[in-house]
């Protein structure tokens, strides 16, 4: 487990892809990827969440 991670999720994954950049407006792809370090997207089944103990109070109030 990553020590600064609050809460760790581990899953299967189901299904990977480069993030097609044809398919996202020019000023997105020039503001947040100006090295050309495309994401890689994930979708994966969750198999278990682990958390610290005091992770509730870690995080700020939640906005609804």
């Amino acid at each position: 487990m990553i020590s600064e991670c609050i809460i760790h999720y581990e899953c299967n994954v189901i299904y990977k892809t480069k993030v097609e950049i044809s398919h996202l407006p020019k000023e997105i792809v020039s503001k947040y990827y100006p090295s050309r370090d495309y994401h890689t997207l994930y979708l994966g089944e969750i198999l278990s969440v682990l958390a610290d103990e005091d992770a509730k109070g870690k995080f700020g109030p939640v906005s609804q």
